[in-house]
């Protein structure tokens, strides 16, 4: 299964982190995969909105599996809410 960054277009890996040009990061610690949603325990560093401080934060994210994407057809993979 491939998981793919919504808001880069990058594949992630396991272990892989992804940064963003406003200093945000997410790695992707572990993937669950399944017939219709995956899970995915992912690590993000990202702007508190109240302080504007960065903070870590560490969350399980359940995303659909798609299998007709049209850049992905006929594979299985999901798409990473960032």
């Amino acid at each position: 299964m491939r998981v793919i960054d919504a808001r880069s277009g990058q594949e992630m890996k396991l272990g892989q982190s992804i940064s963003y040009e406003d200093g945000e990061q997410v790695t992707l610690l572990e993937l669950v995969p399944g017939l219709t949603k995956a899970s995915m325990l992912v690590r993000a560093k990202h702007r508190d909105r109240g302080t504007g401080r960065f903070v870590m934060a560490t969350q399980w994210i359940d995303g659909p599996v798609r299998y007709l994407h049209p850049d992905f057809m006929f594979q299985r993979i999901v798409f990473f809410p960032s």
